[in-house]
């Protein structure tokens, strides 16, 4: 209600309007006759409110849907798209699909140019990478470009698309700390990064940055809410991780216990302790290691935790 009632006050060209949780009970669906609507790829999340398995939360995704309203979907399962194409049949949705109608290249390993095909039905550009670590934000880059391209009566030239692109930001999304309390607890030659991402899709995309770092070790400070799967999440950063570092995120009640996290990173083979807090295990990790080339720390496991390390290192956000 609070963020209906902030677009109403202030106007845009635009108003992008992300579900908070599913789609077909989420309270974005006030907007009956959106322009668009786009699903990004599903993955296992929020287990505990839209199921167990990718069938059901997709089911419940579906219902983003509008009748008569194209849909953009980025690239899914095959049993996912199975969904979506029976409920798009059923409200007489067009879909607009990564792989079918539009496509991004590279999608699954890095770039030394730095640079990223799109092709649509309208569209083919040879673009900028977007300013965002990862090559996973290609796929989010095609999506919003798929997004332009079935924009009615609304124009968003190249200039404009490589401008964004170029200079886009997204705190919390494997973002470099360069300065900061949290950046100086560390020595000079460490790197400090923090991620929000918590399921295993997270995870995964983390894993294909991680495994570019191999010219320093990597530690780290993992938090994470007790509804998610600590297995899943680390199960694909395991091969690229020299030790944990556990913490509770601070004032959530629903956060894995420090202890919670160690343990089940110690049954997995990773070497881990748990700490009071971020400042703690930033001290520690200084006190311990001074390696000559230096490493990385990678806050990660939790939107909460990535809020609460912005917060300590006093980041202000746009």
């Amino acid at each position: 209600v609070a963020a209906f009632l902030a677009f109403s006050r202030n106007r845009s060209d635009i108003t992008l309007l992300e579900t908070g949780l599913g789609g077909k009970f989420d309270a974005t669906n006030l907007i009956k006759k959106p322009l668009l609507t786009a699903i990004t790829p599903i993955s296992i999340d929020h287990v505990k409110f839209l199921g167990h398995s990718l069938k059901t939360i997709t089911k419940e995704k579906a219902g983003i849907l509008k009748r008569n309203v194209t849909g953009i979907i980025s690239r899914q399962t095959d049993s996912v798209q199975k969904i979506l194409r029976d409920e798009a049949k059923r409200k007489n949705v067009e879909l607009y699909r990564e792989g079918k109608e539009w496509n991004i290249n590279p999608i699954d390993y890095p770039v030394a140019t730095g640079a990223m095909i799109f092709r649509g039905k309208k569209f083919f550009f040879d673009l900028p990478s977007p300013n965002l670590p990862g090559v996973h934000q290609h796929v989010n880059a095609g999506t919003a470009l798929a997004c332009i391209e079935n924009l009615k009566d609304f124009e968003i030239n190249e200039s404009a698309i490589r401008r964004g692109l170029t200079t886009v930001s997204w705190p919390g999304r494997l973002q470099k700390i360069s300065h900061g309390p949290l950046k100086k607890i560390l020595p000079n030659k460490f790197e400090l990064w923090i991620d929000g991402g918590h399921n295993e899709a997270a995870a995964q995309a983390l894993s294909q940055v991680t495994k570019t770092w191999s010219d320093k070790p990597l530690y780290l400070i993992l938090g994470m809410i007790n509804s998610k799967n600590i297995y899943k999440f680390l199960k694909p950063l395991q091969s690229y991780v020299k030790e944990l570092r556990a913490v509770a995120i601070p004032n959530e009640k629903s956060s894995f216990s420090a202890k919670e996290i160690e343990k089940k990173a110690q049954s997995m083979g990773i070497k881990s302790e748990s700490y009071d807090g971020l400042k703690d295990a930033l001290n520690f990790i200084t006190k311990k290691y001074q390696e000559k080339n230096g490493g990385r720390v990678l806050i990660c496991g939790s939107l909460y935790l990535a809020g609460h390390a912005l917060e300590l290192n006093r980041c202000i956000i746009d």
